[in-house]
């Protein structure tokens, strides 16, 4: 895989450097640029070649967009923070519960209070059935 994008590098370089010496007239003119704005004076940009002000704005646009990118950045960041919390916490309380278990049969013989929902609501006891007192007639 190293091998192939070491290739893939190297031509893309050979058609960027083939495409620039095709068109090195275009690239080398230094073209006189004026920025006009109203109520303003008018501005000249100093004649440079073509190839650095396209290197001049590729630049700036990966500035504008590393900037962009840098909130939500900030925003994974402090997400994996707050995840990182949480795993850290559960580890605590896991190690916790592991040493609650292995202190004896003292805390496992111990009622728990846990929620089943298998085992659906609780219903009270359903009271015994009392016989009547019988009570013997004396006759007479």
């Amino acid at each position: 895989m190293r091998k192939f994008k070491i290739t893939l590098w190297i031509l893309l370089l050979a058609v960027i450097g083939l495409f620039f010496y095709q068109n090195k007239d275009f690239f080398l003119s230094k073209p006189s640029l004026t920025f006009q704005i109203p109520f303003l004076e008018t501005y000249h940009i100093p004649q440079v070649p073509n190839a650095v002000l396209f290197v001049a704005f590729f630049v700036f646009g990966l500035l504008i967009a590393y900037f962009f990118s840098l909130l939500e950045r900030f925003k994974s960041n402090k997400t994996l923070r707050d995840k990182e919390a949480t795993i850290s916490a559960q580890l605590e309380e896991i190690a916790s519960l592991k040493g609650r278990l292995e202190k004896g049969p003292a805390v496992q013989n111990a009622p728990s209070e846990t929620f089943d929902p298998s085992a659906g609501p609780k219903e009270p006891p359903e009271p015994k059935e009392s016989k009547p007192a019988v009570t013997e007639r004396q006759e007479g």
